[in-house]
């Protein structure tokens, strides 16, 4: 949300701040819709699937995100 505030343009700031909801949101749908069948595989596999992504999320926002401190 700070990154968000910082980097957004006054007027494009709620639409920012609204897509960080809608994500968020369709995360609570999604993410129980997706673990439950790949807990039916293996109990383990939904945790794995979790890391995976964080990891991926990770690795975007330390490659591709400028840093919005300056200099």
């Amino acid at each position: 949300m700070a990154y968000i505030s910082l980097t957004s343009f006054r007027k494009k700031r709620a639409g920012a701040f609204g897509m960080i909801g809608v994500a968020f949101g369709l995360g609570f749908i999604l993410g129980p819709g997706v673990g439950g069948p790949l807990g039916d595989i293996n109990v383990r596999l939904p945790f794995w699937v979790a890391a995976g992504f964080s990891l991926a999320n990770w690795l975007y926002g330390y490659l591709f995100v400028p840093e919005s401190l300056r200099a």
